[in-house]
């Protein structure tokens, strides 16, 4: 993610922050185990709050990490979802939400924080997702948090099924948007 305070990259090795405009980069684990660091999403709204979405070797027990002070320490949220996959955050008002996309085994689940990762709830899952489907990737509209797109994949070796969902009332129900596409592979953009 890119931000105010820089450019921030999570790697297989933790996570790196730029401030030259990615010339450079430097190590940003502070109090992190060495830690794969699959995603680094920038609050929106508050400057120097970011979150890392970080697992040990298999992503089987995901972890959330928040930083609050631009980098510099790294605290786990220990009632964040264990199987996350994917994370968003969206500014609502004066709030920031965050959405997760997890593998759960059986179908796409969905999970939404209101206060910035501390407690969570469940979101409708995916029904009309087949067993296995992984929420990949998950953008909300700015101008409306209710207005929620989930695309999938299916398969931890060899994908065999995906597409694309989306929600217009906050993730209470569903529809595909899959018309045209390759359900054969997965939608990650």
């Amino acid at each position: 993610g890119a931000g105010a305070g820089g450019v921030w990259c999570g790697a297989s090795s933790g996570v790196y922050r730029s401030v030259d405009g990615a010339q450079s980069f430097s190590d940003a684990r502070s109090n992190m185990s060495a830690l794969i660091v699959e995603q680094v999403v920038l609050d929106p709204l508050t400057p120097g709050r970011l979150w890392a979405l970080a697992w040990p070797a298999s992503p089987a027990n995901t972890q959330l990490y928040l930083s609050d002070d631009n980098g510099a320490t790294w605290n786990v949220l220990t009632d964040a979802p264990s199987n996350m996959r994917t994370l968003v955050a969206a500014a609502v008002g004066t709030n920031t939400i965050l959405i997760s996309g997890e593998d759960d085994g059986t179908d796409a689940a969905i999970s939404i924080s209101k206060d910035g990762g501390q407690t969570w709830s469940a979101l409708q899952s995916i029904g009309q997702a087949s067993a296995g489907t992984e929420a990949q990737v998950i953008a909300v509209n700015p101008s409306n948090p209710n207005d929620i797109y989930v695309g999938t994949a299916t398969g931890d070796s060899g994908l065999t099924s995906a597409g694309i969902f989306h929600s217009s009332n906050g993730g209470t129900t569903w529809s595909a948007l899959s018309a045209g596409l390759d359900t054969n592979t997965g939608h990650y953009a």
